[in-house]
């Protein structure tokens, strides 16, 4: 009934997703996280991203030919805006010595990602590369009595994900 309806609602449940899982701060620095996840495509690819809004909501057209440069100008600055925000959440706790070990490195892998690879690229590699590693440790926690160590999880987690990873490299290669 609603397409355009249904897709913000989709982006807001997977920034709030995608937020939940990230190990920081407080639950407004995670949804800032979230949201740049599936807005930051916009600050760089504001056409791709467009033209990937209208396939997910089945209207070809739609939103290109309809006051693209509005909704391009929008997409920017919401974009702009949550990165300046992600920034500014990494440097205070940065400063104040907030961040775990590896924490900074993610929280700039996160940014770059988005900014420098095409949004399809970007969310295949937030997906594999930071994502669904730390689910995948969440729910082994959960089963087993003690953590399980990188070593015993990349065993139980390799064969799954090597031909994901190989034909991810492959596609980023081609591109």
């Amino acid at each position: 009934i609603s397409p355009i309806g249904t897709l913000t609602l989709f982006m807001l449940l997977s920034a709030w997703h995608f937020g939940k899982g990230e190990p920081f701060g407080s639950m407004i620095e995670r949804m800032i996280i979230g949201f740049w996840i599936i807005i930051g495509s916009f600050l760089l690819y504001p056409t791709e991203t467009l033209i990937i809004f209208e396939f997910l909501t089945d209207r070809p057209g739609a939103l290109t030919s309809e006051a693209p440069l509005t909704l391009i100008f929008y997409g920017q600055m919401l974009a702009a805006v949550t990165l300046v925000a992600l920034t500014f959440f990494w440097a205070r706790n940065f400063r104040r010595n907030r961040l775990k070990r590896g924490q900074s490195a993610r929280l700039i892998a996160l940014m770059a990602i988005f900014l420098l690879l095409p949004p399809v690229l970007a969310v295949a590699t937030y997906f594999f590369a930071l994502h669904s590693l730390g689910e995948i440790a969440d729910t082994l926690d959960q089963v087993s009595e003690k953590r399980l160590s990188w070593k015993r999880m990349a065993i139980l987690y390799l064969p799954a994900s090597l031909p994901a990873l190989i034909g991810g490299t492959v596609i980023i290669v081609a591109t």
